[in-house]
């Protein structure tokens, strides 16, 4: 993975973190910790396993997300809607 690679995935993950800490400041409750935690594996598995191309949703060669919230919903949901 080159640095530039690395460098969008970290903004991506920037991104992911204000969207959590945005949405639990809105609700004015919520434990962000554990999404903060995994911002990064999110960015690299959406962005970059996942090939999720966020400007052309319709293309077949996007990954299909999972949604796990059944599994993990205090620490995924925030991920999710910060994705949004």
């Amino acid at each position: 993975m080159t640095n530039a690679e690395k460098l969008t995935l970290a903004k991506h993950a920037c991104h992911i973190r204000m969207g959590v800490i945005e949405g639990t400041h809105s609700a004015k409750c919520g434990h962000p910790g554990g999404s903060l935690d995994i911002a990064e594996l999110l960015s690299y598995l959406y962005f970059v396993e996942m090939n999720i191309d966020p400007k052309d949703p319709k293309n077949p060669r996007n990954g299909k997300p999972v949604n796990p919230t059944f599994a993990l919903p205090p620490i995924i949901s925030p991920l999710e809607y910060s994705l949004l």
